[in-house]
């Protein structure tokens, strides 16, 4: 699967195209009342799990869509998502976005926010 990933990358994908063939749920939204946040969370399937971690690192790490792809694909690559698969009980939207901080911390501090890239190739002056 992580190949598959791969080659849709290095070939141009955008998240729009993974959306068209992966069922991908809609992001859900930030959850603010407190009845919300003591809900149980339902498990995902590994891949919903894996989409999920990508768009939260869109949404909110400020990350490209490719980026995000990346991230998930440099971690999935590591091993980091190996228990997820052996146990798909814990694949919950909580722990997707506890995922997310991780993956971004360890994968992505380096990288560059998506709007400067978006800015700098509009010829916007630098900071």
């Amino acid at each position: 699967m992580l190949q598959g990933f791969a080659v849709a990358v290095r070939m141009g994908a955008r998240k729009a195209d993974f959306d068209r063939t992966l069922a991908i749920p809609p992001p859900v939204p930030k959850r603010s009342s407190p009845s919300a946040r003591t809900r149980p969370t339902m498990p995902m399937t590994y891949e919903q799990h894996l989409d999920e971690v990508a768009t939260l690192l869109y949404e909110r790490f400020d990350q490209s869509e490719e980026a995000a792809i990346k991230l998930v694909m440099a971690a999935q690559a590591d091993d980091f998502f190996s228990g997820h698969d052996d146990d798909p009980s814990i694949c919950t939207q909580e722990r997707a976005e506890a995922d997310a901080r991780a993956v971004f911390r360890k994968y992505g501090a380096q990288q560059k926010p998506a709007s400067s890239k978006a800015s700098a190739r509009r010829g916007a002056p630098k900071k």
